[in-house]
């Protein structure tokens, strides 16, 4: 299947070119192999081709084939599109809560539940006009005091999405700790809210002390407005 990305829809951009086993093609010369660390893409190597790879490509799937159950890092230097400048898909055994931490969804019509209800989600919000701020930035506004609990933050004027993904052994009870000021949010007159997910969360108002349990490898969106 060779569908259009979220983001191309999006922001009315065609299809990018379908390439199929040219992932080591260069343009103009051999790429610098020492330029970023070789990942795979359905077992082939991206690199040395990787310095061009956002040239190419406007999205991909790094993350077939791939252990969901792997360490957040894992997930952001193999599993992620990140650190090419390009979204991604999860093909097999998606999780859609650790998904988020790296903008990523599973791939519509492919495995795992419809990636159509965070979509909306991310509709409503206005997740194109957003700042993300990955939780392996040291000045991520939201934390949850947990180490094995991770939040990613989409934020914007006066609200933002807050994804959270838990790889802890255990059922965790987090509490929110929050930079109200590199949120922009006045924390007297704000609103925190689970949205209406359908599969995957209830609808819900929390006040910003509330403690949250996040179940073994499971995790939650929140609103913050």
């Amino acid at each position: 299947m060779n569908a259009n990305s979220y983001f191309n829809n999006r922001n009315g951009l065609p299809r990018s070119r379908y390439r199929y086993n040219t992932i080591n093609g260069t343009i103009g010369g051999p790429a610098q192999s020492s330029i970023c660390t070789a990942t795979t893409i359905g077992g082939h190597a991206i690199a040395p081709s990787a310095i061009t790879w956002n040239a190419l490509h406007r999205s991909t799937w790094l993350g077939e084939a791939f252990d969901p159950d792997s360490p957040p890092d894992f997930w952001l230097i193999e599993m992620s599109g990140i650190p090419f400048g390009v979204s991604s898909d999860l093909l097999e055994k998606p999780n859609p809560w650790r998904d988020m931490l790296f903008g990523m969804t599973s791939r519509a019509l492919y495995s795992g539940p419809s990636p159509t209800p965070i979509w909306k989600v991310w509709d409503d919000f206005g997740i194109e006009d957003a700042l993300m701020i990955g939780w392996w930035k040291k000045d991520v506004p939201v934390k949850t005091g947990h180490g094995d609990v991770l939040a990613t933050v989409y934020t914007k004027e006066k609200k933002s999405l807050v994804a959270i993904a838990s790889w802890a052994s255990n059922e965790a009870s987090i509490q929110l700790d929050i930079d109200w000021q590199k949120l922009g949010i006045n924390s007297h007159t704000t609103r925190i809210s689970m949205p209406e997910i359908a599969s995957l969360q209830s609808a819900k108002d929390l006040h910003p002390d509330d403690r949250i349990r996040i179940p073994v490898g499971k995790g939650c969106l929140l609103l913050v407005e």
